[in-house]
C-alpha cells in the first residue's frame, strides 16, 4: 500500500454524523460564529477547546446560503465570515496533493474536492458535502510556486496537478 493509499484509506474512514440524513425544524439562532482565520466565537468570546470546536464542525452544513449547527432534534443558524475552514498546510503525496485544514482535518484535492478561483480573492476546495474551505494565502503561493517550477504555466494560465485531476490556479 503506497503512502497515498494510507491517507486516502484514513480520510474515508473518519467517522462523520450523518447530519445530511436529520431535517429537524430551524430552532433558531445560536450567536456562534467563524471568522475569516477559522477562528469560533461564542457570544463574542473565543472558543478555546479545540475538542469542542471539532464537534460542532462536524455538525455543521450549509443549507439555502445559510450555516446550521444540527442535531436529530434541533437546527440553529450560525454566522460565518467567509468560509467555516481554511487550509493551513499541503503536502503532495504520490502525486497527489493531501491538504490540511485549521482543525486538522486531510482532504485529498481531486475531482470530488476541487479547487476554484472563480473569486480571485478567496481560492477554495469543496472540502465536505458543500462546506467550502477557503486556501490560505500561503498555501496558494507554494501551490503556484510549485506549478510553475513543474511545467504548470501554459499560455497565460497556471495549471496544478494533483493525481489524476488538473486545476486552474490563475491566470497570469
Amino acid at each position: 500500500m503506497t503512502a497515498l493509499d494510507e491517507i486516502v484509506k484514513a480520510i474515508s474512514s473518519a467517522k462523520l454524523p450523518p447530519v445530511e440524513q436529520w431535517n429537524p425544524a430551524h430552532c433558531g439562532t445560536i450567536d456562534i460564529k467563524i471568522l475569516r482565520d477559522g477562528s469560533w466565537l461564542h457570544e463574542g468570546q473565543a472558543i478555546n477547546r479545540q475538542a469542542m470546536v471539532r464537534m460542532f464542525s462536524n455538525i455543521l452544513v450549509f443549507e439555502g446560503g445559510e450555516y446550521f449547527l444540527v442535531t436529530p432534534v434541533e437546527k440553529m443558524k450560525i454566522a460565518v465570515e467567509s468560509t467555516p475552514f481554511v487550509i493551513v498546510d499541503e503536502e503532495l503525496v504520490d502525486g497527489a496533493w493531501v491538504l490540511t485544514n485549521n482543525l486538522g482535518d486531510k482532504q485529498l484535492l481531486d475531482a470530488h474536492h476541487p479547487l476554484s478561483i472563480e473569486n480571485d480573492d478567496c481560492p477554495v476546495v469543496t472540502w465536505r458535502s458543500n462546506l467550502l474551505a477557503r486556501v490560505s494565502s500561503n498555501v496558494m503561493y507554494r501551490l503556484q510556486t510549485f506549478a510553475l517550477s513543474h511545467n504548470g504555466l501554459e499560455g497565460d494560465q497556471l495549471w496544478l496537478t494533483s493525481g489524476k485531476s488538473r486545476f486552474l490556479l490563475g491566470r497570469l
